[in-house]
């Protein structure tokens, strides 16, 4: 049995954390935030990467 993985974009992800692009483009590369995934030109995050991430956030 075989688990799809989900990816969001960024605007995906800056709505679902209601940031600005540019807060979070600080917060990816200062490493406050998961790294994404590059399919060529785009950019991709892990849902599960960010879900685990809000864990660890809220602990």
């Amino acid at each position: 049995m075989s688990k799809e993985v989900e990816f969001l974009t960024k605007p995906e992800v800056i709505k679902r954390y209601r940031i600005s692009e540019s807060t979070w483009q600080r917060m990816v590369e200062s490493g406050r935030a998961p790294k994404p995934i590059h399919f060529g030109r785009a950019v991709r995050w892990k849902r599960l990467d960010l879900e685990l991430w809000e864990a660890g956030i809220k602990q």
